[in-house]
């Protein structure tokens, strides 16, 4: 079937319930241009006024010819209580729909107490829409989108408003509804991506493109096409922008990241910005230093020396933590491990891997990232772990004790103390320390024996004691912040101790 043999509908579902009444085969048609064959509907469709009678009419019509039996039309119309005489009443509502449809009366049929409306599927505007679309979709396909795009041009008069409006919320109309509303939204992402195809795309497409994720923020390929919309017309940056807002609201709505297609999309907006800003340059470029240990990374990568930008970012980890560049700390290790398999130490990249679960656990999908961490930390402890894997087991077990997962969160701890021990890391067991003091305190007991048992003397210890009973959730910041203020434990002769006299608790704020 084609778009030109096309009969116009005679029912109409896409907008109020009408009925388009046609003058008979043999009449003559007024003087005037021919009137083309097409879907374009007559320009006086008359309205069924009752609504249980267009109740009726749109469940026949949705039956597309299958017959619809007496029980169904008297449930569809007073569901669970219907009148004493419902029968007889649906009778009445038939033959006064007979009378409506005109010469196509005949086609509402009674057989075996059902009813059924024997007219061809383009008959009614839903099923002449789907099959344009349908058709327009197998064009496109095929790579004939200016016929695509002329099979949608037709359809879309076919859509007067919301579907089966003014009638109730019965599951057969709701889904028929959702069911046109999505085609409805297809074929518009589908006559955006034919103009495109063409070329350059008209200015109602971009505010139609627009319309839809205003509807439906989530919708991918709405968002692609406006990006791919607004950079034709030559303005990039509200297409970067376009990804980045909905990028912003997928990981706000779903804890998600974008599509693939969104993201090379992205990627290719961003590559084809440098070109066109950077342009060729005559001259010779001094490049600044790097700055800080992220940018000194990222600079190291891009000269090819990804390890030792692995080694360097493993390092600035946990001040990342501490400093609030969790963010960034997390994209440049993703961006490290994402290196091409066999550039990288295996231990690097579990190193890196643990950490980059550290990371992510504060996000939403925490209970994912947890485990990802453990199972780095288990394959890395086959190969003796380092101070970084220690300090990732005690921060992934912060975040257990917080989700109530006491059992796995005192595994990483005593893990972690191990390795601390086996260093003779004194700092590193007073940070085990810390963390089993607040996971006593999330269980609802309190003691200072962790903290004695990390060699503390009896003064720090009831200090210490006393800052973590007065904020439960205390963050692991504040053990740095009592090695810069108080030096090492007693017992050790180097570092702070030696010229502060020994670690005493700070009075009043400590030092920076």
């Amino acid at each position: 079937m084609t778009s030109g043999s096309l009969p116009r509908p005679v029912v109409g579902l896409l907008g109020p319930i009408v009925v388009f009444r046609h003058p008979p085969s043999g009449a003559a048609e007024p003087a005037g241009p021919a009137r083309p064959p097409g879907p374009a509907g007559p320009p006086e469709p008359a309205e069924v006024p009752a609504r249980l009678d267009r109740v009726v009419l749109a469940h026949l019509a949705l039956a597309e010819g299958r017959a619809v039996t007496m029980d169904d039309l008297v449930e569809a119309l007073w569901g669970e209580h219907p009148p004493r005489r419902a029968r007889n009443a649906v009778q009445v509502k038939v033959s006064r729909l007979r009378g409506r449809l005109g010469e196509h009366g005949r086609a509402l049929v009674h057989a075996q107490g059902s009813y059924r409306l024997a007219l061809e599927r383009h008959q009614v505007d839903a099923g002449a829409f789907s099959l344009l679309v349908r058709e327009a979709e197998a064009c496109s396909a095929a790579g004939d989108h200016q016929r695509a795009r002329s099979l949608l041009v037709q359809a879309t008069p076919l859509w007067r408003g919301p579907p089966l409006a003014e009638l109730d919320e019965h599951p057969r109309l709701v889904a028929a509804r959702t069911r046109l509303d999505e085609e409805w939204r297809c074929a518009h992402e589908l006559l955006a991506a034919c103009a495109l195809a063409i070329g350059s795309p008209p200015p109602d497409v971009i505010a139609r493109l627009r319309d839809l994720l205003a509807e439906d923020p989530l919708r991918p390929r709405a968002r692609l096409l406006l990006m791919h919309a607004l950079d034709r017309s030559g303005r990039r940056a509200e297409a970067i922008a376009v990804y980045d807002h909905g990028r912003r609201l997928l990981a706000d709505q779903a804890g998600l990241e974008p599509a693939v297609e969104l993201r090379a999309a992205f990627a290719a907006l961003l590559a084809e910005e440098r070109e066109t800003s950077l342009g060729p340059r005559p001259y010779a470029v001094t490049r600044a230093p790097p700055h800080g240990a992220l940018d000194t990374a990222r600079w190291l990568a891009r000269e090819g020396e990804t390890p030792a930008a692995l080694q360097l970012a493993l390092r600035g980890s946990w001040w990342w933590w501490l400093g609030g560049r969790r963010s960034a700390g997390r994209d440049l290790m993703a961006d490290l491990l994402s290196t091409p398999t066999g550039v990288l130490d295996e231990r690097q990249v579990l190193s890196a891997s643990a950490w980059l679960a550290v990371f992510d656990a504060v996000q939403a999908d925490a209970a994912t990232a947890l485990g990802r961490g453990e199972q780095a930390l288990y394959r890395a402890s086959a190969l003796g772990w380092s101070q970084h894997d220690a300090l990732a087991a005690l921060l992934l077990a912060e975040r257990l004790f917080q989700r109530g997962e006491h059992a796995r969160g005192d595994g990483l701890v005593r893990a972690g103390r191990a390795s601390f021990e086996a260093g003779d890391d004194a700092w590193g067991r007073a940070l085990a320390a810390v963390v089993e003091t607040k996971a006593l305190l999330l269980r609802g007991r309190c003691g200072p024996l962790p903290l004695r048992q990390a060699g503390w003397s009896a003064t720090s210890r009831r200090w210490a004691t006393r800052q973590v009973r007065s904020s439960p959730s205390m963050s692991l910041a504040t053990a740095p912040r009592w090695r810069e203020t108080c030096g090492p434990p007693p017992g050790r002769t180097s570092g702070p101790s030696t010229s502060r006299g020994g670690c005493r608790p700070p009075s009043g704020r400590p030092r920076s």
